[in-house]
């Protein structure tokens, strides 16, 4: 059974490491906090547990236990991510670029180790979304920030019992 605890502590720990942020400057959006020091990174699941095809589809598996059968459930889930960058001063040096930085992480996913990590928590990528510098677009450019969405994959497993016929009484007799 997939653990959405775990899958939220892979998810923060690959971007708190491909963002090279304190775990601090990592948050889950929508939460009653204030905001941290920048820079930044917002996570934000957007449709959770959406199903691929027709839940018919689900691949339905024997086990070695007779009168059990598993039942394999794939999923897909959104996850927006936003990077907010250090404000540019004089003083900080800060370069403000977030787009960069938001580049920096959608690499790190093309890495084979990062995705294994992924995969130990249950979570294959499935679709990497355009990064877009979206200052400009909610009217913050003095909040440089960029976005993406992200699509991961998730194959769930349910073990249920379903018995065994042991007899059946018909006109001709019991078979056993």
């Amino acid at each position: 059974m997939l653990s959405w605890a775990t899958i939220e502590q892979a998810i923060a720990a690959w971007a708190q490491s491909a963002s090279g942020l304190a775990a601090s400057n990592v948050r889950w959006g929508l939460q009653d906090a204030p905001t941290p020091e920048r820079p930044f990174v917002t996570l934000v699941w957007g449709a959770r547990d959406m199903q691929l095809g027709n839940p018919v589809r689900d691949e339905k598996r024997t086990t070695s236990t007779a009168g059990t059968q598993s039942i394999v459930h794939f999923r897909t889930h959104s996850l927006s991510v936003q990077y907010f960058a250090a404000v540019p001063t004089a003083a900080s040096g800060a370069s403000g670029h977030a787009s960069a930085a938001l580049g920096q992480m959608i690499r790190s996913l093309q890495t084979e180790a990062t995705r294994a990590q992924l995969l130990v928590a249950g979570l294959r990528i499935a679709t990497i979304g355009t990064p877009a510098d979206v200052s400009a677009l909610l009217e913050t450019s003095y909040d440089t920030r960029a976005a993406v969405d992200l699509e991961f994959a998730t194959a769930d497993q349910t073990t249920e019992q379903v018995g065994t016929i042991s007899t059946v009484d018909g006109p001709t007799g019991t078979v056993t």
